[in-house]
């Protein structure tokens, strides 16, 4: 027996992607040259354009990532971080050499809070200890190794968090992490080290509007307005392409007012750097073109696995970073066998009986 739903949703999505697959036949053959660039923050007129290659002799690549899982009890919350850096050191494009911050095994550090969140509030309390972990650890890692450029696994702004009110208990560690941004931002600028961020799983619609904007009056772009970017960039990019790059502005980001003079100084475009895996939004510290064309250089030329975009000391950075449930319960029973379990109740339902 057929199933009448199944055709008619295969259908509906095969429709789907043949208009979409026209709107990338119209952007690829789109010259932006005729068009007001600058009203939309863009210096390229081109909207796709090769990667440039350059020699690199002696280069040092770092990453940095971190990791945290946190839990609320009855009287406090537990929150373990732990962040990584790690070091590549390339000669004539071979790794001949790596390091690790602050040692190959980092330990997770706990922090506790005795006078507990509501639940929203330890969620969002969690993403400002581990943001500042990690840029705090990017940081050392500029000052001690002096990398040629530095990658965070993610954004290079903080995400999914909003500005809590100055009374907020939450104010005081928001801007702890706002100057933790602060003082890396100045160490990369001071010790001239590139920093940039890898998006491997972008949702953002950022370049589908830019275009848009500017394409308005033809006919079948709106339907830009309704796919992400990875999408029509999936089609449009082939290996060894990148993007144009766009700003990332306060509006898409309200912390980015925070930044003061960085504030305007986050830049973006979108790579395909492996030639089977669908293209990465990277963002960087920075204007410059040409800064852009060494990232995307760098990613294609050090990313090894062709059906996986990101490079290999970033994938290293995560998996020395990440925490599981059973690193969180090998530090609780060993805080539990110190302490009984005076001060470290479960929530009640956890305890349910059924």
């Amino acid at each position: 027996m057929k199933n009448l739903y199944i055709e008619e949703i295969a259908k509906k999505i095969l429709n789907i992607e043949n208009e979409r697959k026209e709107v990338c036949e119209i952007i690829k053959n789109t010259f932006l040259s005729q068009y007001d660039i600058k009203k939309e923050g863009l210096k390229e007129d081109k909207i796709i354009k090769p990667v440039k290659e350059f020699e690199f002799g002696k280069i040092t690549v770092a990453a940095v990532d971190g990791g945290m899982i946190s839990k609320n009890f009855r009287d406090l919350d537990l929150i373990l971080l732990r962040a990584v850096g790690v070091i590549f050191f390339y000669n004539n494009n071979k790794l001949i050499s790596s390091a690790y911050y602050p040692e190959n095994i980092v330990s997770p550090k706990p922090k506790i809070y005795y006078e507990p969140f509501y639940e929203t509030e330890l969620e969002a309390n969690s993403n400002i200890e581990r943001y500042t972990e990690e840029i705090k650890t990017a940081r050392e890692v500029v000052e001690k190794f002096k990398p040629d450029i530095i990658f965070l696994h993610g954004s290079i702004v903080p995400q999914y968090l909003t500005i809590p009110k100055k009374k907020s208990i939450l104010y005081d560690n928001f801007k702890i992490m706002i100057n933790s941004y602060l003082e890396l931002f100045d160490s990369c600028v001071n010790n001239e080290v590139i920093l940039s961020g890898l998006i491997e799983d972008s949702r953002s619609n950022k370049f589908c509007t830019i275009i848009s904007n500017l394409l308005k009056n033809h006919e079948k772009i709106s339907l830009l307005n309704k796919i992400k970017d990875s999408f029509i960039l999936d089609y449009i990019l082939k290996f060894g392409e990148r993007t144009l790059v766009f700003n990332y502005s306060p509006k898409e980001n309200p912390i980015l007012s925070e930044f003061g003079k960085y504030s305007l100084s986050i830049s973006s475009f979108y790579v395909k750097n492996t030639e089977f895996d669908r293209p990465i939004r990277v963002e960087y510290l920075g204007n410059s073109l040409e800064t852009a064309d060494k990232i995307a250089s760098i990613l294609c030329t050090f990313s090894k696995n062709s059906t996986y975009a990101i490079p290999p000391v970033v994938i290293e950075a995560d998996q020395r970073a990440k925490l599981s449930e059973d690193d969180f319960n090998l530090f609780y029973s060993s805080l539990i066998k110190k302490l009984g379990r005076h001060g470290l109740d479960e929530l009640r339902r956890f305890q349910r009986p059924f």
